[in-house]
């Protein structure tokens, strides 16, 4: 009884001192990492005047690409956009606004640039920034993988934002060292996804690109190519190298730098790549920069391609199909994104890190629900005196990580993480 009553007053006393945490929707755990996960539409939210007709509003649909640029904006690139807007340029490469609202919910919305829109094959399957000072793209410009095995460099930044990188005759130029437009069809022409990998120790700077066909021998994986396009090496992913996700064809790559913000579980000195696959098995697998797996997320419940899925797909009737995604190391936010279908189906799913000590739901059940209240102190204490492993958070000092031990360390963390808001 003394013991209840002693959780409940401190209870009532770290709450009314304690920040908020963001709102959330839904919750999923991610090799280790608890993130709170809000659906978005971007088919609804994003929006652009069309270019051969100002007047009406050209939509997102089927996403094939993404990069996250960083100051809460990301790129989102399509093709096939005529398939809709008859008579519009094919292939939009936009910039997107990422806007945190009250309570931590998340919206789109059209930046007031067009990065670029084109009519000729682009193909824009997968977009990156190479910020390196050589090779495609170089200084910070937009590096285009497209779908048909080609690799094409545009003006990111400046008057020139949007422009294919040429010359004033309109030939293919030589302004970056590695030029304008690599053909790398004889290796890759079922590229999927194209991500910047800066340099590391004695590694340059380098593109990484999904090939659906490595070899010609039917399996997925990931290309390195030097900044020029150059070919340096590949490695496989998918069920070769984790056989229970056989059938799954990797789509999506994004590399992801260390960052406190990582789920310790995969985070590696020098950063770490993740892969998204398709409705033939979805999931996720984080890869060293070597092209070492670290760990595979199956994001069925079924453990088997089919649903329920471990995203929300409610008003969908396809299967979860991860074409893209990207990464803000900061926040240590992800950005899944749907390829969709026409007007269908065209989610992403922004997952924020939870608090650490948002750990309950109402109940107090096991959450976390995206607020910091009595009952996640409640939670703690229960766990702490019934020996439950999950409240052994700190080392002597208190430091965060497991000891071993139940200690006033464990306590004294926890109501710092209570108190600071998370």
């Amino acid at each position: 009884m003394k013991n209840a009553m002693l959780v409940r007053i401190l209870a009532v006393t770290l709450v009314a001192a304690a920040g908020s945490c963001a709102m959330a929707q839904d919750a999923i755990t991610l090799f280790g990492q608890t993130y709170r996960v809000q659906r978005l539409d971007y088919s609804q939210q994003v929006g652009f005047p069309g270019v051969t007709f100002p007047s009406d509003t050209v939509k997102l649909f089927e996403v094939e690409g993404a990069h996250w640029l960083g100051n809460d904006k990301l790129l989102m690139s399509a093709d096939d956009m005529t398939d809709l807007f008859i008579g519009e340029p094919d292939n939009w490469i936009v910039e997107i606004n990422v806007v945190t609202g009250p309570g931590g919910v998340v919206s789109l919305t059209p930046s007031r640039r067009l990065v670029t829109v084109a009519d000729f094959d682009l193909n824009p399957g997968g977009i990156t920034v190479n910020n390196s000072p050589t090779g495609l793209g170089a200084n910070g410009n937009l590096v285009v993988g497209g779908n048909d095995g080609f690799l094409s460099a545009f003006a990111l930044n400046g008057t020139n934002s949007g422009s294919l990188l040429q010359t004033n005759t309109n030939q293919l130029c030589p302004v970056q060292s590695g030029g304008c437009l690599v053909n790398i069809t004889g290796t890759n022409f079922n590229l999927e996804d194209i991500t910047f990998v800066p340099a590391i120790g004695n590694r340059p700077a380098q593109l990484m690109t999904i090939n659906q066909d490595l070899g010609g021998l039917d399996i997925t994986g990931v290309e390195r190519r030097g900044t020029n396009g150059a070919l340096l090496g590949s490695f496989p992913v998918g069920g070769t190298v984790f056989p229970a996700l056989a059938g799954g064809v990797s789509k999506g790559i994004t590399y992801m730098p260390d960052s406190p913000k990582l789920p310790a579980q995969i985070r590696r000195p020098e950063g770490v790549l993740l892969v998204s696959f398709d409705r033939g098995f979805p999931a996720l697998q984080a890869f060293d920069i070597d092209g070492n797996l670290i760990a595979t997320e199956i994001l069925t419940t079924t453990g088997t391609p089919q649903p329920p899925f471990r995203l929300d797909m409610i008003g969908c009737s396809l299967r979860l199909h991860l074409e893209s995604l990207a990464a803000d190391p900061i926040t240590g936010r992800l950005f899944l994104v749907n390829q969709g279908n026409f007007n269908a189906c065209n989610y992403m799913w922004v997952l924020t890190p939870a608090c650490a000590s948002d750990i309950a739901g109402p109940g107090p059940s096991v959450g976390p629900d995206g607020e910091l209240t009595a009952d996640d102190i409640i939670l703690f204490i229960s766990w702490f005196t019934s020996g439950n492993t999950q409240a052994d958070i700190a080392s002597p000092g208190p430091t965060a990580g497991a000891d071993g031990e139940f200690t006033a360390d464990d306590v004294i963390l926890f109501i710092s993480r209570f108190t600071n808001g998370c």
